[in-house]
């Protein structure tokens, strides 16, 4: 089970979201988004469920019937909307292009969006949606990267230096393996 976190937002509502982000150390990073997530807001009884990329329903008895399987479609974002018990509004889309609703909110569409179908409103597209780019944090923790030795003579353009303090992490790093080794640590 991944760790249920917090966010807390400007509204009263709550928000918790389970998360991996495989390739971290090794191989391939890769963010894959699937699964459900819940939105709930008790204050008006309201719930929104919407599963990311869900699997497509076969059983044995399905596979008879039908005379073509059903096509998946990947990234596709499918949900609803809940008072209680009772459905009061769908919505459908990919979280890589857009997202609409199929009864539609009130108020007008976001700039620049492109129409979405004729009984839907469309809530959120790529296209319409501004760019945010990453920044790097303004004063990080100590232990952070940028921080070595190495790098900060790196970026000083003193190579030589940088060399030396690099060749100095190595036998650190070299000499710590040893001893986790001769200690019975783990080996990667």
């Amino acid at each position: 089970m991944y760790p249920q976190l917090p966010v807390l937002t400007a509204c009263p509502c709550r928000l918790s979201f389970p998360f991996s982000l495989p390739g971290v150390l090794w191989g391939v990073r890769v963010l894959k988004y699937g699964g459900q997530m819940v939105f709930k807001d008790p204050q008006n009884n309201l719930t929104a469920v919407v599963d990311v990329d869900p699997q497509p329903q076969a059983g044995f008895l399905t596979g008879w019937f039908r005379a073509k399987k059903p096509t998946h479609k990947p990234d596709q974002v499918v949900g609803k909307l809940l008072r209680g018990d009772a459905v009061l509004d769908t919505c459908h889309g990919s979280w890589l292009h857009c997202l609409e609703w199929d009864k539609g909110l009130s108020g007008p569409p976001p700039p620049g969006a492109p129409p979405a179908s004729p009984a839907g409103r469309r809530l959120w597209d790529i296209r319409a949606t501004p760019l945010t780019p990453a920044a790097p944090l303004a004063a990080p923790l100590p232990s952070d990267c940028r921080h070595r030795e190495d790098v900060v003579f790196l970026a000083r353009g003193d190579q030589i230096q940088s060399q030396e303090w690099k060749h100095t992490l190595e036998e650190r790093q070299r000499k710590d393996r040893k001893l986790r080794h001769e200690g019975g640590g783990y080996e990667h």
